[in-house]
This record gives C-alpha cells, structure tokens and sequence, in this order.
C-alpha cells in the first residue's frame, strides 16, 4: 500500500518490487545534508526540519529510507540550501541496478 502524507510517500514492504520497477528516483544524502546543517548553524534535525518546513518525523523518514521523497519535500531542500548543488543535496538511486548488485 502506498499512502501520501505530508508530501512523502510511503511504502510497503509488498509494494516495493512495483516502485522498484519505476526506476530510478532522488533521496537526499543523508551525510550530506548532515554536512550542510552544520555548516549553516542549524543545530538538531528539529531544527532542520522547521528550516525546510516539514515535520520532523518525515525528515526522520526521508534520511533513515523509510519512505521516498515527494518532489515537495525535495524542492523544499534545495530552496533551505539555495548554494548547494544538485549533486551535493541529492543522491540518484536507481532500484533495478541495485537489486542486480543484490542478486551477483
């Protein structure tokens, strides 16, 4: 079952091998963004997450994997870290290869 709230979705276990199949997505790097947060004073992920304007427990779901970012939630980084890079606020994953690697 997916459900979207709070502009993340979240996935269960039975659904993985469907959102797998779309293809590759964004998450934020979570040492990254670790890096960034710092450097910019924010002291804890609460405040990180009243800084990007999302609950705290979406950040928590975001950074630990639990859940794939909404295109909100992504845009939401980039406009709290307007200097950084896509390539340092944001990973690729790409599902089908890293179930390969998985398989080898």
């Amino acid at each position: 079952m997916l459900a979207l709230h709070l502009g993340v979705v979240y996935i269960d276990s039975m659904q993985t091998e469907r959102i797998a199949s779309r293809g590759p997505y964004l998450t934020v790097d979570r040492g990254r963004l670790d890096e960034l947060r710092k450097a910019h004073g924010i002291d804890s992920d609460a405040d990180l997450a009243r800084v990007i304007g999302v609950d705290p427990a979406t950040l928590y779901r975001v950074r630990e994997g639990k859940t794939v970012a909404s295109n909100e939630f992504l845009a939401k980084v980039a406009v709290a870290f307007p200097g950084a890079s896509f390539d340092r606020l944001f990973t690729v994953v790409h599902p089908l290869a890293a179930a390969a690697r998985e398989v080898a």
